[in-house]
């Protein structure tokens, strides 16, 4: 199975729900790098979710740390000993001798520029997407700009069980896939199964073409009624030549007033 690289789109500043989607992604998807993507609205909030995301990942590993030695920190409260049975902390042992910290990174997106990134990412085509902790702000844009590059692996964490207990028997260790927990690709639901929301072959380079066709169309409607419009005020003109020179002659032999030469016009024989 090829190497898979796993791109998490954060919000949350909790550990456990980038925990339990990177254990998913080493025990099934065969990841061996994480990415934790974060999306900001203009240049000035970089250097803070910079630290934020740093921070992040020192926290995600303090809870890998603690998890492997049996112990669990809630995001509230004193750290819970001897919580984690031998069986989860062999996992978790696991888990982080195949993603050390130096395999997991991150990386800041302008939101102008989520289009360009997320098409960048998606060229090795070995990633995957986890929209589980990311901001509804973004949500639609993040999915839409994965699918307008026919590209389908997006996926989240969904807790099974009834009622939240937010302390370590929501983590994966404690948890059964398709029972207890479940990972789905967002693109595998009832009502987006096989839809196209987005036409996937529709690229920047196809809408430039369009856009210029379509320019070029346009122009030319336009000068070609502007043309038929000027060809109408033309013949209007011409037709309408022998009736003013006959007003203006009328208007002359009523006055007993010879014309001048410059104002006379001719009629048509």
């Amino acid at each position: 199975m090829e190497n898979k690289k796993l791109y998490i789109f954060v919000s949350s500043k909790e550990s456990d729900p980038y925990i339990n989607s990177i254990c998913h992604g080493i025990e099934n998807e065969n990841v061996k790098e994480v990415c934790l993507l974060d999306v900001i609205p203009e240049p000035g909030k970089r250097k803070e979710q910079i630290n934020f995301l740093s921070e992040l990942i020192e926290k995600i590993y303090s809870q890998f740390a603690n998890l492997k030695n049996g112990n669990y920190q809630p995001s509230r409260g004193d750290l819970k000993l001897n919580v984690i049975d031998d069986i989860g902390q062999s996992r978790y042992n696991e888990y982080v001798t195949i993603l050390p910290k130096n395999k997991i990174s991150y990386e800041v997106i302008l939101y102008n520029e989520l289009s360009e990134v997320i098409g960048k990412i998606i060229e090795n085509r070995n990633c995957l997407f986890d929209v589980t902790p990311t901001s509804k702000n973004y949500l639609i844009d993040i999915f839409s700009v994965i699918i307008s590059n026919n590209y389908r692996h997006i996926y989240y964490f969904e807790l099974l069980q009834d009622g939240r207990k937010y302390d370590q028997t929501e983590l994966i260790h404690a948890l059964t896939k398709d029972r207890t927990y479940r990972y789905d690709n967002v693109t595998d639901g009832k009502f987006t199964k096989g839809k196209k929301f987005i036409d996937e072959t529709f690229n920047t380079k196809v809408f430039d073409a369009l856009k210029e066709d379509v320019t070029h169309y346009y122009a030319m409607q336009i000068l070609t009624w502007i043309f038929i419009g000027s060809c109408i005020m033309l013949f209007f003109l011409y037709k309408m030549v022998p009736w003013v020179s006959n007003q203006w002659n009328s208007l002359f032999a009523s006055l007993g007033v010879p014309p001048s030469p410059l104002l006379v016009l001719s009629p048509r024989a």
